[in-house]
């Protein structure tokens, strides 16, 4: 195997890469000192269309979420980094934007693969309730996909738009 025959394994870990960088960032994106204190500690479980996800707090402006979608012989898996302007409130509208890297594989009747994908977004998080808030974001997405049978490579962007639903459950 050439050191060039796997460039979505190169362009993947660049995406993580700079997604852990964020990662870094972001927890000390706020504006105020980090008080263990008063630290804001959330989890939450995110039903969406067609997949799950959950995603942890880590500071009052950043959250991390690790992802699953399927469909029709379809997998994507991935993480996103969320971030907040000022520090997030579990009320009304709460904008947010954010960096996507995923690993997708797929299975059809002539074809089948894997590639990744990373992108961005912004959205808003519209809380229902004390532990329930609905969310949709829009974003882009550059996606890079290979067939295992035949090599065939298919990239490009691609816009998505996200709904969902967020029960909270790790508050203390």
């Amino acid at each position: 195997m050439s050191e060039n025959s796997r460039p979505e394994i190169k362009a993947f870990a660049l995406l993580l890469s700079l997604f852990a960088l964020g990662c870094f960032y972001g927890a000390g994106a706020s504006a105020a000192p980090y008080d263990p204190e008063s630290a804001l500690r959330l989890a939450n479980l995110d039903l969406n269309y067609p997949g799950a996800g959950l995603r942890y707090f880590f500071s009052g402006s950043a959250a991390l979420e690790m992802r699953v979608q399927y469909e029709k012989n379809t997998t994507v898996a991935g993480a996103r980094l969320y971030l907040f302007s000022g520090r997030f409130k579990k009320k009304g509208v709460v904008p947010y934007a954010g960096v996507e890297a995923d690993y997708a594989s797929f299975k059809g009747d002539y074809a089948g693969g894997r590639g990744c994908a990373g992108g961005v977004f912004a959205g808003v998080e519209y809380f229902l309730g004390e532990s329930l808030s609905a969310q949709t974001d829009v974003g882009t997405s550059y996606l890079f996909l290979r067939d295992a049978d035949t090599a065939l490579v298919q990239n490009g962007l691609e816009f998505i738009l996200n709904l969902g639903v967020n029960i909270y459950f790790l508050t203390y």
